[in-house]
């Protein structure tokens, strides 16, 4: 978890992240990323405005001590302080969520309707009596990222940084990458690609033969040329001896029937659709 507190960190937000930050008012969230100059997302995470002047972005799976001290370098006079917050977790809960893009308190931490396919209630916050998460189910977490799969959530790890663009990511679909709001890191790039067209890669997700899932940042061939055709963001295992994950490829890649991982599991892209639009 990386925590923003300051009369001017929602405009340093703003001014930074990929989406509309001004429009986040107080108790609600948003999907967002932090891009580099060249619209290639650097760090993809939910955004919670906790406070008027308190944000916290939650990575998935990404590194927050790494983006406080990246972001830390652009914070020049603005009244603002990054941090990221240690022994944060994520825990599933089975009761009602918020209303879609509402935060309530819950003991140390936040609960919310995650974005996707389903309605999946969770709660973020430190590690306490009420957010207990020393008996953390394996599977119960597997299931929970096969749903983020499903439901199109690029979340990135740090081997992914400034790999792939914001709109090969489907940040757009996502609400996570605005086209109006004025400047921000990428946006010029993320602009481009919107109005004027070009994009040749997408989000896919696929489905990978054998249990194990490669990971993240593994290269997708083609079997006849060895030529590099796309990436993994991320896998998880199905359960049924595969794996289902989300990888960045060209479009062309529909009819494509010889793709394989880095370690020869054989790969077959499924589908540029997800289940919901968040």
């Amino acid at each position: 978890m990386l925590e923003l507190v300051g009369s001017d960190a929602v405009a340093f937000a703003n001014s930074q992240f990929s989406s509309n930050v001004t429009q986040l008012s107080q108790g609600t969230w948003q999907l967002s990323a932090w891009l580099d100059a060249q619209g290639r997302a650097r760090h993809t995470f939910l955004l919670l405005r906790v406070d008027a002047e308190r944000l916290l972005a939650w990575l998935p799976r990404g590194d927050a001590e790494a983006m406080a001290a990246q972001l830390s370098r652009f914070v020049f006079r603005s009244k603002v302080s990054i941090s990221a917050m240690k022994d944060w977790h994520h825990l599933q809960l089975s009761s009602e969520s918020p209303v879609e893009h509402l935060v309530q308190s819950f003991g140390d931490g936040w609960h919310l309707q995650w974005p996707g396919c389903g309605s999946r209630s969770a709660a973020l916050g430190p590690r306490t009596a009420i957010l207990d998460v020393t008996d953390a189910d394996p599977a119960a977490r597997h299931a929970w990222q096969r749903a983020d799969i499903e439901s199109g959530l690029p979340w990135l790890d740090a081997e992914l940084d400034g790999v792939c663009t914001a709109t090969s990511l489907g940040l757009e679909r996502l609400a996570a990458a605005s086209t109006s709001k004025g400047c921000y890191p990428g946006q010029e790039v993320v602009a481009r690609l919107h109005f004027r067209g070009g994009n040749k890669r997408h989000l896919w997700k696929i489905r990978i033969a054998g249990a194990v899932a490669p990971a993240p940042a593994s290269a997708i061939t083609t079997v006849d040329t060895e030529a590099h055709r796309g990436v993994l963001l991320h896998a998880q295992t199905d359960g049924n001896g595969a794996c289902t994950g989300l990888a960045v490829l060209p479009e062309s890649i529909a009819g494509a029937i010889d793709l394989r991982m880095e370690s020869g599991q054989a790969v077959q892209a499924e589908s540029m659709d997800f289940a919901v639009h968040a």
